[in-house]
């Protein structure tokens, strides 16, 4: 059995200062191998990025950020 390899994870964002902002992250972290949804919230200052375990680390999506 194939171990379950998609991951979700909800980050805090600080130093957004608008939806373009949010936008732009969003935009950025879309680009990266693995990452199949990004949902950036300059109003709850969150971002949620469902990716691939296999393509990318966590940490890299921190890096980005």
């Amino acid at each position: 059995m194939e171990e379950h390899q998609q991951q979700t994870v909800t980050l805090a964002v600080e130093g957004m200062h608008c939806d373009g902002c949010a936008g732009k992250l969003r935009a950025r972290l879309a680009t990266l191998p693995g990452v199949h949804e990004v949902a950036v919230s300059f109003a709850e200052r969150r971002a949620r990025i469902f990716y691939d375990r296999r393509a990318t680390e966590e940490g890299r999506l921190i890096d980005e950020i």
